[in-house]
């Protein structure tokens, strides 16, 4: 995770620089119903309880920045997500 975030920062720094990019961080499902039950402060591996073994129909979040973001915006079901960004698309293109 602590990787994946760094990836998440360098392609924010190069969007700043790149005024016509939106970058979309999500996941394709939720596995394992899990959840933090204590942070244990920065930097620290927190106190977990994995509530299932496998996937579960579990909303996951959708991170949005840049260019059309707001597109994003709101409660959706990740199916939809190919539909707003083709409409994005549509709307921003030529």
């Amino acid at each position: 995770m602590v990787e994946f975030d760094h990836a998440v920062q360098i392609a924010v720094t190069w969007a700043e620089e790149h005024n016509n990019t939106l970058i979309l961080v999500t996941a394709d499902h939720e596995t394992g119903d899990l959840e933090v039950i204590y942070p244990n402060g920065e930097g620290k591996v927190p106190v977990l309880h994995w509530g299932s073994t496998g996937h579960t129909g579990k909303r996951v979040p959708l991170y949005a920045w840049g260019t059309g973001a707001e597109t994003f915006k709101g409660d959706q079901d990740n199916t939809d997500i190919y539909r707003r960004l083709r409409w994005f698309l549509d709307q921003a293109l030529p």
